[in-house]
């Protein structure tokens, strides 16, 4: 009796540990598991960053070529209108209509700033930049409203531009064909239609 109760305790005890050690054996594969799902989590976190930096940094470097061809545009413009007005000032000068048409494209072809700031708007609403310096942050959203604000700048500065200049240029006493040459563009069109109002 006495070695049949000491069986039975056997059996109870190497059963028991050997149900903690299946036990511990499945808490620690589960931990386990959870650490190479987390570092596996964290790498396509980490190329999803990468990949969304590299857009940003596209997309700035598109915007910074943008930007320097705008202002490139109206310092163009600027000095040509600067040139029709001398002409036209206190002493006007007489010049081939092939000269005016010429100043007269370049004075109204400022062009449209029209950015694309997708990319660095959705990195900002989403927080992926909150990480960033509170200056270079709080820089980066000051920038998507300046952009904003340079494009409707923009646009009103190129409508403007060519119906000023054109009006001055009409009270000069140039004639319409001097103005376009050749140019049968739809913005010629319609200047055409400003300049015959």
């Amino acid at each position: 009796m006495v070695d049949e109760k000491q069986t039975l305790l056997g059996r109870i005890g190497s059963s028991w540990k050997a149900s903690f050690r299946d036990i511990v054996l499945i808490v620690v594969s589960i931990l386990i598991a959870f650490a190479l799902d987390a570092w596996w989590q964290s790498g396509r976190d980490n190329a999803v960053k990468r990949d969304h930096l590299e857009a940003l940094l596209d997309e700035l470097e598109t915007t910074h070529n943008q930007l320097r061809r705008f202002l490139e545009g109206v310092e163009k413009s600027v000095v040509a209108s600067k040139e029709i007005l001398q002409l036209m000032g206190p002493s006007p000068e007489v010049i081939e209509s092939s000269v005016l048409a010429g100043l007269f494209v370049n004075s109204v072809n400022v062009g449209i700033y029209n950015p694309k700031n997708t990319t660095l708007e959705s990195m900002l609403t989403s927080g992926e930049l909150s990480e960033l310096p509170v200056s270079l942050f709080e820089n980066l959203q000051a920038w998507t409203s300046m952009a904003f604000d340079i494009r409707i700048d923009s646009e009103h500065l190129e409508r403007n531009r060519e119906i000023d200049l054109l009006q001055a240029v009409k009270e000069s006493g140039y004639p319409w064909s001097a103005l376009h040459g050749a140019d049968s563009t739809n913005k010629c069109k319609r200047l055409e239609a400003h300049y015959y109002r």
